[in-house]
């Protein structure tokens, strides 16, 4: 494990109960795999399941980690960017349930200047493929508000 919770809040803007991920597990080069476990208060989360719909936002908050952790380890600091479309998605459960581990896989496939995108996957602890996603994100030079290490 690269990073746990704290050290992730110092990388992404997120907190609960919208963050969904916890734990930086690798990170080489423009790829990442973070570690999450869905949660009761996951947004929607009700009976023991959460929709599968937040397979989405699990794979946007790993590629800030991914993005914030290279930021970092250049900078000192994370960095905010914005989630401006998914290009691509196939979901392929029904439900998540509460307490379920899961393990999202992302990787940078192109950028132009401050324009990227990203694929990932999620899979559930016995590797099962419960989703595909393609994002488009794009980080302003300007973008104010960058997240600061904690002294």
């Amino acid at each position: 494990m690269l990073a746990d919770t704290d050290i992730i809040e110092t990388c992404i803007p997120h907190r609960k109960p919208m963050r969904l991920v916890e734990r930086l597990l690798t990170s080489q080069d423009d790829q990442a795999t973070v570690e999450s476990f869905v949660r009761p208060y996951w947004p929607g989360a009700a009976g023991g399941f959460a929709d599968p719909v937040l397979l989405i936002e699990v794979v946007a908050q790993s590629v800030a980690v991914l993005v914030g952790w290279q930021r970092r380890h250049e900078e000192k600091m994370g960095g905010r960017g914005l989630l401006v479309g998914v290009r691509k998605t196939k979901i392929q459960c029904d439900q998540l349930r509460v307490g379920d581990r899961l393990q999202s896989h992302v990787e940078l496939l192109y950028k132009v200047e401050n324009y990227a995108v990203y694929q990932g996957q999620v899979l559930d602890d016995e590797g099962r493929l419960l989703a595909q996603v393609e994002l488009q994100s794009y980080r302003p030079d300007d973008f104010p508000g960058a997240i600061e290490e904690n002294p």
